[in-house]
């Protein structure tokens, strides 16, 4: 039995499991004192989710971010980092929780994977130009993601407002993440403060994901 203590609030979209379970992998290829290339721990934290029945695909896009860190590019159907590069530390990541998340017995997945289909031609083209502009993709990944979800933009509207330099959405909470200078912090902060968030966390950024 592996038990985890974390102040990292669940169902927000955080990838939280992800890191749970490269945690678990290798604090045991550690005790066991084997060496592992990336890829066999990715192999082993992917079928591991796929076991545990919390992922359908294994997740390789959240366990490659959770384990590198950086901005990451994979495909999940064929279980395969494509790209990954890292983000500048002067970087950070502000993220907005919402009061209320949207509990996953509420979505309607049928007609999300409907809409994420129509957007099919468009999530292609915003996946092209990911490598050449990260910052841009993945707030145009995040509004795409949002029309799709029909979920909320107003957090996205208002830390653009203030400099960020991009925003995205993650999960079915969602979590809204912005990335900004340090200098840009405290305006977006107050912005969001003003939409009356339960929690607002900061941290240097650590990891990215296309949705």
């Amino acid at each position: 039995m592996v038990v985890v203590g974390s102040n990292i609030p669940i169902a927000f979209g955080l990838k939280s499991s992800s890191a749970v379970i490269n945690a678990a992998v290798l604090a045991t290829v550690n005790a066991a004192n084997v060496q592992l290339s990336v890829k066999q721990i990715l192999d082993i934290s992917t079928s591991a989710a796929i076991q545990a029945k919390i992922s359908v695909t294994g997740a390789l896009d959240d366990a490659t971010a959770s384990l590198l860190g950086g901005f990451c590019i994979t495909n999940n159907t064929q279980n395969m980092l494509l790209w990954h590069v890292p983000v500048p530390l002067e970087i950070i990541v502000l993220i907005f929780i919402p009061g209320k998340f949207k509990a996953r017995k509420t979505v309607n997945f049928f007609e999300e994977i409907t809409n994420f289909r129509q957007n099919a031609l468009e999530m292609r083209e915003i996946i092209k130009k990911a490598k050449t502009d990260f910052l841009k993709t993945m707030t145009r990944n995040g509004f795409l993601v949002a029309r799709s979800f029909r979920y909320d933009t107003t957090p996205m509207d208002v830390a653009l407002k203030n400099k960020a330099l991009a925003v995205s959405i993650s999960g079915t909470g969602p979590a809204i993440a912005a990335l900004c200078h340090k200098k840009d912090e405290p305006n977006i902060i107050k912005a969001w403060d003003e939409l009356d968030p339960s929690l607002i966390l900061r941290s240097r950024v650590s990891c990215l994901r296309l949705i």
